[in-house]
C-alpha cells in the first residue's frame, strides 16, 4: 500500500484508509488504476493507429508497382466504355460484358487496344449487340486518355 497525505489536516495515512485518523476526514479511494486503465487503452490505440499508417506507406509502393499494369489495363477499359458511349443512340440502355470478357492489349508508347462488346437498345426498343475495337493512348505526365481510333460494327 501507498502512502497519501491528508487534504484537509496534511498528515500521512496510508491508501487503504477511508478516513484521516487524525482529524477523521473522509479519504476519497484512489483513482490510480482506472487512469493507468485508461492511459494502458489509449497508448495501445495509439500504437495500433501508428502500425497501421506505417504498415500502409511501407507497402503501398509495392503494391503501386505490381497492379499499376492491371489497374491501367481496367482504366483503358473504362474510357473506351464511355467512348463507346457517345456514340451509342441510347447510351443509357448500354450493357458491357465483364472483364473477363473484354481483351486488353498493351502496345508501345502506352498506347492500349480494347476489344469487346456492347448490348444497347435501337430507337424501335431491340437489343443489339455490337462489337467494338477502341485504341487509346495514355499520357502518363498528364494522367490524360486520348482516343487514337475506335471501330463500332454497324
Amino acid at each position: 500500500m501507498s502512502i497519501r497525505t491528508c487534504s484537509q489536516c496534511g498528515k500521512e495515512t496510508d491508501s487503504g484508509s477511508t478516513a484521516c485518523p487524525q482529524c477523521g476526514s473522509p479519504i476519497r479511494p484512489s483513482s490510480g488504476g482506472i487512469s493507468r486503465y485508461l492511459r494502458g487503452i489509449a497508448f495501445s490505440a495509439i500504437g495500433i493507429v501508428l502500425f497501421v499508417i506505417v504498415f500502409s506507406i511501407i507497402h503501398s509502393g509495392k503494391f503501386a508497382a505490381t497492379s499499376s499494369k492491371q489497374d491501367r489495363e481496367t482504366e483503358a477499359v473504362q474510357v473506351s466504355q464511355k467512348f463507346i458511349m457517345r456514340k451509342l443512340k441510347a447510351p443509357w440502355t448500354a450493357q458491357f460484358p465483364s472483364p473477363a470478357q473484354t481483351r486488353v492489349t498493351k502496345g508501345e508508347n502506352d498506347q492500349y487496344t480494347v476489344n469487346s462488346y456492347v448490348e444497347a437498345r435501337t430507337w424501335e426498343g431491340a437489343i443489339q449487340r455490337k462489337n467494338y475495337e477502341c485504341v487509346l493512348r495514355y499520357e502518363p505526365e498528364k494522367g490524360r486518355w486520348h482516343l487514337v481510333k475506335l471501330t463500332l460494327e454497324k
